[in-house]
């Protein structure tokens, strides 16, 4: 059975099996849909109210990403012609025997420039200039965030960039630190701002409460749709 839930403002299905059991189990299966397993005794309104007071963990195990080393990353030859991702773009790998190593954004391909065509080598190259690009897209974006939020945070938060398995962002609100994903680099400007907003959002409202989600629908009310696009897209960038 399917059935509806509103948790915090959004509205969730979740697949309901009865079964010879005591307790409510609610579990998120690999395509985060939501389980839940229940005596057939119990009403559909109790299992509700019982998904409701579990918002927390349903919300970050339906909203967190699948793990961003995939199949495809760990089979990449780093080699002419593969494609590589940035800021929602294709470019294509040419790579270029140089004393020099860096790589060029040209047109539609990614010069890089290398004194070894060793895979490693030429994934370090590519690791380097994704490095750089965070540091500088990721500084505009951060500040342009920080302008909506200023007037309810007393200071512009720290900010980390770093490779993360299975998170796009997070927060330390007691620190005042946001970490974000460099993977984000490769997918669309609105998409890394939505982690920008939300970890944001963090700052004022640590947990996933209904507070959270309202005060998210008033700074950015496309949040959902943006939310939904960002965890469609392939995670093989």
């Amino acid at each position: 059975m399917i059935r509806q839930v509103v948790i915090n403002g959004k509205q969730l299905s979740y697949k309901l099996t009865y079964k010879n059991v005591r307790n409510i189990n609610v579990r998120i299966n690999s395509d985060r849909q939501i389980c839940v397993s229940a005596n057939r005794f119990i009403s559909t309104e109790y299992i509700d109210t019982f998904l409701r007071q579990k918002a927390d963990y349903i919300l970050r195990a339906v909203e967190k990403p699948k793990n961003l080393i995939t199949e495809n990353e760990k089979h990449r030859t780093y080699s002419d012609g593969e494609p590589v991702y940035f800021l929602g773009d294709k470019y294509i790998i040419k790579v270029i025997d140089s004393d020099k190593c860096c790589a060029v954004k040209e047109n539609a391909e990614l010069l890089v420039y290398t004194d070894s065509r060793d895979k490693e080598k030429i994934r370090s190259v590519i690791k380097k200039w994704y490095d750089d690009e965070c540091i500088c897209y990721f500084g505009i974006i951060a500040s342009k965030v920080y302008q909506v939020f200023k007037q309810y945070v007393s200071e512009s938060p720290q900010y980390s960039y770093k490779y993360m398995v299975s998170r796009w962002g997070s927060c330390n609100p007691s620190k005042g630190k946001i970490n974000i994903n460099k993977n984000l680099i490769k997918y669309d400007t609105d998409l890394i701002e939505l982690v920008f907003y939300h970890e944001f959002t963090h700052l004022i409202y640590p947990d996933h409460s209904r507070k959270f989600y309202n005060f998210m629908s008033m700074v950015l009310p496309d949040h959902m749709e943006r939310r939904k696009r960002l965890n469609s897209v392939s995670c093989g960038r």
